[in-house]
């Protein structure tokens, strides 16, 4: 562009050099002989116009990738979408459902305006992709479809939209038993919805499925076989204190360690003694688990231990924070909320001290190439240490040029005492982190990257907040666990 100035500027300075004299005064040839000095200096003034208004542009654009999102959108219950302020997670707006049909997941276009979200429908293997604005105040427009069309006999089960918004990736699974155990990952043009399909291994579901700006990279994990199930209201039991032995004075007082006890398909085991019925508020959950009391290290505990088969039921205990229910002393992967705590000299477990904490995610990835049709996708395994220490895995997201992983980590599981939380950037192509992008606080999930990558929406024990140049701030309040892709921004 300057280069350009400069010759304009060189034939303008030509042209005027060739005028020695101003001539008799004659209107129409003196506007014929200025007519090219004339034309070569607006020339240069559109062109310097021009390269301001390119450079603006460019700012611009650039500012926009960056800029902190204005608004978050949550499923609620799956009835309804809240859309809300990302300041200070005020509510602005909401969508309300639509009849036969439970909101899923959400997912925000680059902009912050548009929004999509996954149904489940009233009948078997009915799934759909809605999208709606917002504007400037957060109020919400009408919900449009997505014209997505899912393999024969298979659901929606997780999605994510490209960074440039033309694209939508989603996990399709069968929702019919006698199928195989095969998924589908698909690629649709959001407003066409023609897409391209890879069979893949994915039977029982997908979950933290994102992509690159352009789409062409895609990543996300598969859930293992019993991760379906819906808790509804059970009652949970919790034992009498057990009677300790007197130890000699100046030996610790054991700890006994929970003893999982096979139990028959019923949800709740009785103990020896009347049990005390504490019911509490559940979610929707991953595993299919039940309840049995067993001793602990001070008053009535609870323990949850793995079924030997799916309960009938479908009752899975919840311990959303907080509860009165005492924490259980280990975890059971999969399990979507986890309590752990941090004893005492005395083996007593101090209200004060209470950590909660979720479930590790699996540190498997698969990335898939959307740009090669029929190559299979990539098996990565993270792993990662924070001073010595494992760390787990809480939320996964591609970056938007698609050359990293952004994992939320912590040593929960290996430190409770003292547990460490960071946000990792790990090569798609190795296994270890290639850059500590945030460290701070005990448990980090990320929940969702902002345009640009630079912003990221994560859960941080009992609140929801961002991590960005290496600073983190509270956004919100929450009750409990935020479930994988039910927050965007």
């Amino acid at each position: 562009m300057n280069d350009v100035i400069s010759r304009l500027k060189d034939a303008t300075t030509a042209v005027g050099d060739t005028i020695s004299e101003v001539p008799p005064l004659r209107l129409e040839e003196a506007r014929k002989g200025f007519l090219v000095p004339v034309a070569a200096a607006l020339a240069v003034g559109l062109a310097i116009v021009g390269s301001v208004v390119m450079t603006r542009g460019g700012l611009n654009q650039t500012a926009a990738s960056t800029a902190a999102p204005r608004f978050i959108v949550e499923v609620r219950d799956q009835s309804a979408l809240i859309v809300r302020g990302a300041g200070d997670g005020a509510e602005l707006d909401r969508v309300e459902g639509v009849p036969g049909w439970l909101y899923n997941h959400v997912q925000a276009a680059p902009d912050n305006r548009t929004f999509y979200a996954s149904l489940s429908g009233p009948v078997r293997c009915a799934s759909r992709i809605v999208r709606f604005t917002v504007d400037g105040d957060g109020r919400a427009g009408a919900l449009t479809d997505v014209p997505v069309r899912p393999p024969a006999r298979t659901r929606i089960s997780a999605f994510a939209v490209s960074g440039d918004g033309t694209k939508v990736a989603y996990g399709a699974v069968p929702c019919v038993t006698d199928g195989d155990d095969s998924g589908y990952v698909v690629v649709a043009d959001a407003e066409s919805g023609e897409d391209r399909r890879l069979q893949v291994r994915a039977r029982f579901g997908f979950t933290s499925m994102s992509t690159s700006d352009d789409g062409s990279k895609i990543a996300y994990m598969t859930l293992p076989e019993g991760r379906t199930v819906t808790a509804r209201e059970p009652a949970v039991v919790v034992a009498p204190a057990p009677v300790r032995s007197a130890a000699p004075p100046g030996m610790p007082t054991p700890v006994p360690s929970p003893v999982p006890t096979p139990l028959p398909s019923a949800a709740v085991s009785a103990p020896p003694e009347d049990p005390v019925i504490v019911p509490v508020p559940t979610y929707t959950l991953s595993e299919d688990v039940l309840v049995a009391p067993s001793p602990g290290p001070s008053g009535n505990t609870v323990i949850v231990v793995p079924s030997l088969r799916p309960s009938p039921s479908g009752d899975i205990v919840v311990y959303p924070a907080p509860t009165s229910v005492p924490p259980t002393l280990g975890t059971l992967e999969g399990v979507s909320s986890c309590r752990f705590v941090a004893l005492q000299e005395n083996g007593q477990i101090p209200v004060d001290q209470l950590r909660t904490l979720d479930c590790a995610d699996s540190p498997e990835i698969y990335v898939l190439d959307a740009d090669e049709p029929g190559a299979p996708p990539r098996r990565v395994v993270l792993s990662g240490e924070l001073d010595g220490a494992k760390v787990q895995f809480y939320g996964v997201r591609m970056s938007p040029d698609g050359t990293r992983l952004i994992a939320g980590v912590s040593t929960g599981m290996a430190r409770l005492d003292d547990p460490q939380a960071a946000i990792m950037a790990f090569d798609p192509a190795g296994r270890e982190p290639a850059e500590v992008l945030y460290r701070g606080r005990a448990w980090l999930r990320v929940l969702d990257l902002a345009a640009g990558g630079s912003r990221i929406l994560v859960q941080s024990e009992l609140e929801i907040g961002e991590v960005s140049e290496n600073a983190y701030r509270k956004v919100m309040d929450i009750p409990g666990r935020v479930m994988d892709g039910v927050v965007a921004w």
